[in-house]
């Protein structure tokens, strides 16, 4: 009988810890995953496909790893990059795709896929769900984006 009422009792114990309230990291909601910039400028179609590749080909480490697409007749490029943003004081790598539509006058570019690599070897990609981190993402990559639209303005002189 004694031991049946310490089964119970650990039973009990567990359902009320479960209950129990506790402070959780705010979630970010789906549609808060990406990040969208429509961008207007004085370029044809195919002048914003070949500015963004050689862009893309400065601005990441290794672009022939980087790039995973260029469709020129579509005008798409879509490719990997890599930011960070801090956990506690700790940075933390975060991976993310880049999408680039390119159209007469304009272009979209689209972040998605936000992965941190957890881990003291940077070697668990989860998807970020923290509103936190993912606002911190978001913001290094507004700074990123605006280092393509300066690009893409530059007039080149030869």
């Amino acid at each position: 009988m004694r031991k049946n009422m310490n089964v119970l009792l650990a039973i009990i114990f567990f359902l009320i810890s479960g209950c129990a309230v506790t402070k959780q990291a705010p979630v970010a909601p789906p549609e808060e995953l990406t990040l969208q910039e429509v961008h207007e400028i004085a370029l044809s179609k195919d002048e914003i496909f070949a500015k963004s590749l050689e862009w893309m080909a400065q601005t990441f480490v290794d672009s022939t790893q980087t790039i995973e697409l260029r469709d020129k007749e579509n005008g798409k490029i879509i490719g990997k990059g890599i930011t960070e943003f801090y956990n506690g004081e700790m940075p933390t790598p975060c991976r993310f795709t880049i999408m680039i539509e390119a159209k007469d006058s304009k272009y979209r570019v689209t972040y998605s896929n936000f992965t941190g690599m957890w881990g003291a070897a940077g070697n668990l990609p989860r998807p970020l769900w923290h509103a936190g981190h993912i606002e911190q993402v978001k913001a290094k990559l507004k700074k990123l984006d605006a280092t393509l639209y300066a690009y893409l303005s530059e007039e080149k002189t030869r």
